[in-house]
């Protein structure tokens, strides 16, 4: 393969992983969550092309060997790439965060409103057993 052909290549997959990553982008400000797993396949797939890409273009010095246009194209869409990429890990890690904070919330409450069991006191009393140490069970729906 030549270098510009190996070049143009990589742009192509470079400007394919970042439509991809910008469908990612889309569902989360969207909150769809549950979409991300459809696309995940493809992604795993062209991330494997990408990188494979960059390796053969590394290997063969094809950038340094193309002509200047060429390799402006290629710097944009990495820049596009990264730009995208560094997009989505903010949004992600801001989904993980509220998730983390309503989970919290969620066993808070459900601890704060437990009703202590009946048991005996050291008298022999009958009294509301010290809160606390006793297991309980939670569910909840998990969409991310």
């Amino acid at each position: 393969m030549s270098d510009s052909l190996r070049v143009k290549s990589l742009i192509e997959v470079t400007k394919s992983l970042s439509a991809l990553v910008q469908s990612e982008i889309d569902l989360l400000r969207g909150h769809q969550p549950e979409g991300l797993g459809a696309i995940q396949d493809e992604k795993a797939r062209l991330s494997a092309r990408y990188a494979s890409a960059i390796d053969e273009a590394r290997r063969a010095e094809s950038v340094a060997k193309v002509e200047p246009s060429l390799r402006d194209g290629l710097r944009a869409a990495t820049k596009a790439l990264a730009d995208r990429v560094a997009q989505n890990l903010r949004l992600v890690t801001a989904a993980k965060s509220v998730n983390r904070t309503m989970v919290k919330a969620i066993h808070d409450a459900v601890v704060g409103e437990r009703v202590a069991p009946p048991g005996y006191a050291p008298n022999g009393r009958l009294e509301l057993a010290a809160r606390g140490g006793s297991p309980f069970a939670i569910t909840f729906d998990q969409r991310i």
